[in-house]
Formats: C-alpha cells, structure tokens, sequence
C-alpha cells in the first residue's frame, strides 16, 4: 500500500476511535476534536523524526473529518445522534430512573454531586434531571422550589431597555446621553452628587433604563459626594424640559401633544430667565 494511503487509512481508524472513546467518557466531541487537532499540530511542529508531508496529510484528515461530523450533524439528527448520543433522562417527576443511571454508568453519589452543584440538595426538589450529551446535568426544581417571579405572582413587570455607558475614561459620548433623552445639564447634575466636578474626573458612567447612573472616579480625583443646590436645580429643569420634549413625541394623542409642547415652551423661557442666577 502506498504510504500516502496507508497514512490516510490510520488517521481515519484513529479518529474513529477518537469518536467511539469519546462516546464512552460522555465529553462534548468538538472539545475533544479540537484539543486532538491542536496536539496534532504542536506534534508536526516539534517532532523532527515524523515526516512532514505525513504530518500534514494527517492534520487535514482530521480537520476535514471534524469539519465533516459538524456539517452532517447539522443536517441529520440520526447521524448527530450516533456521534454525539442523545440526552438521558435520570430522574422524572421527581422519581430516580434507576435503569436510565445505569444505563449512563453514574453512581447515585455521582448524580447527588451535580445535583448540588445545581443547589437542588434534595432529590424532593427536582421534578426533572437531564444528563446531557456533554455530560452536564440539567435540573429543573418543582414549582414550589422555583424562585419567585412576577409573573407566577401575577404582577405585570416593564421590560427595562439595556444599560448604555455615557461617559468612557473621561470622555462624553454625546450621541449615546442624547439618544436616552437626557441633557448634559442633568448628567453634570448627578455627577456631582457623586463627587466628580466634570467628565474628565470619570472613568465610566452607566446610565440604565431607569434613570439611574452608576458613576466609576479615577482613583486620584475621588472626592467625598458633595451636592451644589443651585446647578441641581438647573439640571433638574432642564431635565424635565427635555421630557416633556420627549412625551410630546411619543404621543399619539394631539390634545396631550399640544399640551406637552406648551409646558415644554413654558418652562424653556423659565429656564432662561433663571439660569444665570443658578449658575456657580
């Protein structure tokens, strides 16, 4: 047999071996794949006796046989399920299948193990166990074990948009406080509630969905909080000025639009007439 032939047939046979051996130990087959592609690798580069036109033809056999069990996989789930096993349940409303634990060569003390490490330290709490394919228990609780959530209290919950950073190592991103609808007037406002007397003594300010800023001070401008009354009440206007700015947009009601425009105009022409007295 020619030894291009004979060197593909042996990576073939080991890679079988590979997929079989991993079937016995339970380990997720593309860690495995990838952990023995990488040996492969660093063997060709350090072992000057193995030739290098073999080590090459072994490398892409086996990159083009894992590369070919992911693609099958994905379109067969007969194939996935040869390769990869399939999911076995070890307990079901709350009863231990004992044939199914045998069945995975798991000891009771085994599963107790990844039960705690789930905190179900009862096996009165678990309505289902799940030993997946990459050898991970999947646990869900009984009903009266799960935490508390508003929906099984029947109370109606607001989504909260995602957090979005306005300040980044002392630099204001203006687009991002405009796009959350605040000024810059409130933002300089609640900073120096927390100590700060600009952005430059910021290293990272979050802003989350409801209003609230976590502010983060380079170490060596930290100073103690310290509220300045009049620039916080001209935040504070300019604030509100900008939501009813925002409400009347979001509207759909004409009366109530109008109504927001006309605060919104009314409380502007405040703002000018009184900041000059509420700047320091």
């Amino acid at each position: 047999m020619p030894q291009f032939l004979d060197v593909v047939l042996r990576s073939v046979i080991a890679f079988a071996a590979l997929i079989f051996a991993n079937r016995l130990v339970g380990q997720k087959f593309a860690v495995v794949a990838g952990v023995a592609v990488g040996s492969l690798a660093a063997m060709i580069s350090l072992d000057h006796s193995l030739p290098a036109l073999d080590g090459v033809i072994t490398l892409a056999v086996w990159g083009g046989l894992t590369f070919a069990i992911g693609y099958l996989g994905m379109k067969s789930n007969g194939f996935r399920s040869l390769v990869h096993g399939r999911p076995t349940v070890l307990i079901e409303q709350g009863q231990v299948l004992e044939q199914n634990l045998r069945k995975a060569r798991m000891s009771i003390n085994d599963m107790m193990t990844m039960l705690r490490a789930k905190n179900a330290f009862k096996l009165a709490d678990v309505e289902f166990g799940v030993l997946e394919t990459d050898g991970s228990l999947s646990v869900m609780k009984k009903t009266e074990q799960q935490p508390l959530t508003p929906v099984l209290q029947g109370v109606p919950a607001e989504n909260e948009a995602a957090p979005r950073i306005v300040i980044l190592d002392g630099h204001l991103l203006e687009k991002t406080l405009a796009d959350l609808g605040y000024s810059q007037g409130w933002l300089l406002g609640e900073l120096r509630k927390q100590g700060a007397e600009d952005y430059k003594d910021v290293f990272l300010a979050q802003l989350d969905g409801k209003g609230n800023l976590y502010v983060d001070l380079y170490t060596d401008t930290l100073k103690p909080p310290r509220v300045k009354s009049k620039p916080l009440v001209l935040a504070t206007l300019k604030k509100v000025q900008a939501d009813l700015e925002t409400f009347s947009l979001q509207t759909q009601n004409v009366s109530a639009k109008q109504a927001y425009e006309a605060q919104s105009r009314a409380l502007q022409q405040l703002i000018q007439t009184v900041e000059p007295y509420l700047r320091e």
